[in-house]
């Protein structure tokens, strides 16, 4: 029976990758892969395959730290370039603007030649990005943009009906009313941290002016130390001017 690794841990599989899995006379299990010509033994048929998969992932990224190779390594580094990528991290999109998330959107990104690229688990929805921030950036433009084409198009092919499945079953467009409880609820949490008699408008204006947790406050602070920075340096050309006048005075005398 022809068998292929399912997971790699901290890979994505880019094409199958074929296993052999036979018993030994000892009664123990070897799992290969007969095309890198990597083996794992374990004392069932799961240990087996779970060894070769630390085997596989162990080998991928030894051969990656070395350039000179002989003829059998360097065709095992091959072998897996072509058929594993190295996951730089794996999580949750927190947010799609426009959208609510219905269920939790995991993303890989990895670092292929020398930009980042963050996908999602349909064919067609990735991002590439000079960063890997840059890349979620623009993978959570290409989610909404890609809905908002997808359902209003018709006749699509295969690969496209299943991104707009997937894209329907994860997010959802925020309705009037949706967008209206999420202001009452930033509105509710900028004044959550009031204190005191009263939230009128002259209470909230003076407690967001010195409140850490508000911009405002920041804005001001960075505002009166540019005030100070410039202050002194006019005072500086001052000093400068008046030294500068001195000195033409003294050579002219």
């Amino acid at each position: 029976m022809v068998e292929c690794l399912l997971e790699v841990e901290g890979f994505k599989i880019l094409k199958p990758i074929y296993i052999s899995v036979v018993e030994t006379p000892y009664g123990d299990y070897i799992a290969s892969v007969p095309a890198a010509n990597l083996n794992a033994s374990g004392d069932d048929r799961s240990e087996a395959i779970y060894n070769l998969q630390d085997i596989v992932a162990g080998t991928y990224r030894l051969l990656q730290k070395h350039t000179k190779l002989g003829p059998q390594m360097e065709h095992q580094k091959r072998y897996l370039e072509s058929h594993l990528q190295e996951v730089i991290m794996s999580e949750c999109l927190r947010e799609v603007e426009g959208f609510k998330i219905l269920k939790p959107i995991y993303t890989s990104v990895v670092k292929k030649y020398g930009f980042y690229h963050a996908d999602v688990p349909v064919d067609g929805l990735l991002a590439i990005g000079d960063s890997r921030d840059d890349a979620i950036s623009r993978l959570q433009c290409i989610l909404g943009a890609t809905y908002r084409v997808l359902s209003n198009a018709a006749n699509l092919n295969k690969g496209a009906l299943e991104q707009l499945k997937y894209l329907r079953s994860h997010i959802a467009k925020f309705s009037k009313d949706d967008e209206i409880k999420e202001l009452r609820k930033q509105v509710a949490d900028l004044q959550s941290c009031v204190r005191g008699p009263g939230t009128d408008s002259d209470v909230l204006t003076a407690h967001i002016e010195q409140c850490p947790k508000h911009p405002l406050a920041a804005a001001k602070k960075d505002a009166q130390e540019l005030r100070e920075a410039l202050a002194e340096s006019h005072r500086v050309n001052r000093e400068l001017s008046d030294r500068l006048y001195d000195t033409e005075r003294f050579h002219n005398d």
